[in-house]
C-alpha cells in the first residue's frame, strides 16, 4: 500500500492486517500511527519524509520487519529498547539519514541481521564502539 499525501492517509479505517508493505511518505505525521504498530505480517515500512520524532518501543514487535525506511524525519535518537527487541534478527535494512540523531546506543551493535544501514546527514557526534567490528 503507498500513501503519499495527508489527504490520501485513512483516518478511520484500519490497514488490511495482511499488509507486508507499507509506505506512507509525505504525510506530515508527527507519530507512528498505532494502527501500524497492529500489522503483524509487515515486512518493509517506509514512513520516509514525515516529522516523526521518536521511535515506539513497540515498533520492535513487528517481527518479520526487515525494512525500515525513516529518511527525512526529526528523529533525535534511537532507542536501546529498539535494538533488545525482534528486529536484532529481522532487520536488513535501516534508512535514518536526514534526521537530527546525535549519538546511536551501544545496543545498536545488537541489530545482527543489518546488511545497509544508511546514517548520512544526521548530527551525529559519536559511534558505538564495537560498530567498528561490524
Amino acid at each position: 500500500m503507498i500513501i503519499t499525501s495527508k489527504r490520501d492517509y485513512p483516518l478511520t479505517k484500519n490497514f488490511p492486517y495482511s499488509l507486508e508493505h507499507l509506505q506512507a511518505s509525505y504525510c506530515k505525521l508527527a507519530r507512528i500511527d498505532t494502527r501500524v504498530l497492529c500489522l503483524k505480517k509487515l515486512r518493509k515500512l517506509d514512513l520516509s519524509h514525515n516529522h516523526i520524532k521518536q521511535l515506539p518501543a513497540t515498533i520492535g514487535d513487528l517481527v518479520f520487519l526487515q525494512e525500515l525506511n525513516l529518511h527525512d524525519n526529526h528523529l533525535e535518537s534511537f532507542s536501546s529498547a529498539l535494538c533488545n527487541s525482534t528486529l536484532q534478527k529481522s532487520l536488513q535494512f535501516l534508512d535514518l539519514s536526514q534526521n537530527k540523531i546525535k549519538a546511536l546506543p551501544i545496543q545498536f551493535c545488537q541489530l545482527r541481521g543489518l546488511v545497509n544501514l544508511k546514517l548520512d546527514d544526521n548530527e551525529l557526534i559519536r559511534l558505538p564502539f564495537k560498530i567498528v567490528k561490524w
